[in-house]
């Protein structure tokens, strides 16, 4: 098994190139190619290896006129089990991140041409491995509408993606084992409870409360013995409500995006004069769903910070996050679909 050592990022305005040195268990080393073109200035990041290792990613992307004539990374930042390194590049564009729970970053995956279009995880908690592709532009699209046109997939799937003479797919980890889950997020905010949902079984249906904001998430699985079960509702009793019946097991969710954002919900509190103080709330404004035959959604209103977890080769078995009156916060557990 591989596990990064060193990390070498061009950037500039933006990322324009990144490279790998791994390190096998036997000790010997193996380095990657440099992904993208020459620009920018090198920063090479060594980490404490096996102390420490990469535990999350956040990044920003975006069409940058007069530098590049089609969306790529603009800024990177690596998060580690000690502390983060970055951001590198220039943070313009859109917002994304991959935090990850009790799990560690061992490869990964992308598209690069004269810069590096595209970036994906590969994680692997305890032994087991999958494929999260943080990348938001079909790759037709953008390299279709160079003028800046944001058309196409939000959620671009890497191995459904043909290569391109200026763009080309990399990834520095092949192996992909078949034991152990994922946990990712939660994204969203700090407030309202804890909650945690893993059925011994498949989910079968999510009924979704939502309005201005996501209001309420509940969901319907099978128990051990293979009767459906209902987990309690996160969250509050406003907003329409929407059930999504999925076809199982021919039908089972491969990804989740969604949006939050503050001010659509408020939390009162009494300050220490004894006064009333309203403060505004971050919590989930969005949400869609998406499975290995179609997608559902987005329901509530698509405003603030967007984030997503689509995914290669692995399925959503499970969900967590925080709430209150609303859906503050949200993350999945995940495995490789073969396991």
């Amino acid at each position: 098994m591989k596990a990064n050592k060193t990390i070498v990022v061009g950037h500039g305005l933006i990322i324009d190139s990144i490279m790998f040195e791994s390190k096998h268990e036997d000790g010997s080393q193996e380095y990657s190619p440099k992904f993208g073109g020459d620009g920018g200035s090198a920063t090479e990041i060594v980490f404490d290896s096996p102390a420490e290792y990469l535990t999350g990613i956040s990044l920003t992307y975006g069409n940058m006129k007069g530098v590049i004539g089609f969306i790529s990374i603009t800024s990177i930042l690596l998060r580690t089990n000690v502390r983060k390194y970055g951001p590198f590049g220039s943070e313009m564009g859109f917002f994304a991140s991959l935090p990850l729970k009790g799990g560690t970053i061992v490869g990964f995956n992308g598209r690069s041409g004269w810069t590096v279009n595209a970036l994906g995880i590969y994680a692997r908690p305890k032994r087991n491995a999958c494929c999260a592709s943080l990348e938001f532009k079909d790759l037709h699209s953008f390299l279709r509408d160079r003028d800046g046109a944001e058309r196409g997939s939000a959620l671009g799937s890497l191995h459904k993606l043909e290569e391109d003479e200026i763009l080309r797919q990399f990834s520095t980890w092949d192996a992909m084992s078949k034991e152990g889950s994922l946990c990712a997020g939660p994204w969203g905010g700090e407030g309202g409870r804890e909650w945690n949902y893993e059925p011994s079984g498949a989910i079968k249906k999510i009924v979704i409360g939502h309005g201005l904001l996501i209001d309420s998430i509940m969901f319907i699985g099978k128990n051990d013995d293979g009767l459906e079960e209902s987990s309690p509702k996160f969250g509050g009793n406003g907003g329409s409500t929407t059930q999504i019946d999925f076809d199982h097991p021919s039908e089972y969710l491969t990804g989740i995006s969604l949006t939050y954002d503050t001010g659509t919900m408020q939390e009162i509190r009494s300050t220490t004069y004894g006064t009333i103080q309203r403060i505004d709330v971050l919590s989930i404004t969005s949400l869609r769903f998406i499975t290995n035959v179609k997608a559902y959604g987005p329901f509530g209103s698509e405003t603030g910070t967007f984030a997503s977890f689509p995914s290669r080769d692995c399925v959503i078995t499970g969900f967590h996050g925080r709430a209150d009156l609303a859906l503050d916060a949200i993350g999945i557990y995940a495995k490789p679909k073969y396991s």
